[in-house]
């Protein structure tokens, strides 16, 4: 999953040769190529568009930024930023952070962009910054 070139790499090119073009960003692209190896039954959606993940029946984040609701298990998380959207896998929740696997984005405690990201992994997340409705940069929904 590691970038040899921009937006390029083995597993990267993979993705986007199925679902978008060589050299795309490829977080969506990645996330649905997981989900067809994996062989997953839901959701259904394949995309390389992180925002076609919203399905109905997925949670809104701000139920969960208000706590009244809880993040499903085993579910997508997806974005909204300036020009597009982001997708990332939910693995846990400890209190205010949650733990999450992404691609194209950058490590912890660096600055970077989800268009042009040059890492894939774990993420720590915050519950009351990444999902504040007032936050640019946010999540809007989960996919069980």
């Amino acid at each position: 999953m590691r970038e040899v070139a921009y937006n390029r790499g083995p597993f990267i090119d993979s993705a986007n040769r199925r679902y978008a073009y060589l050299g795309a960003p490829y977080c969506a692209s990645s996330v649905s190529l997981i989900l067809e190896r994996g062989k997953a039954t839901h959701p259904k959606t394949r995309s390389a568009r992180a925002r076609a993940f919203i399905e109905p029946g997925s949670i809104s984040a701000r139920r969960i930024w208000e706590g009244k609701e809880e993040i499903p298990h085993n579910s997508l998380v997806i974005f909204t930023r300036k020009g597009g959207g982001h997708i990332e896998f939910f693995i846990e929740r400890k209190g205010d952070i949650m733990r999450c696997f992404g691609f194209n984005t950058t490590p912890d405690r660096s600055a970077g962009s989800q268009w042009n990201g040059t890492w894939s992994g774990y993420k720590n997340r915050s519950i009351k910054r990444d999902l504040s409705p007032y936050n640019v940069f946010r999540v809007t929904h989960f996919t069980k």
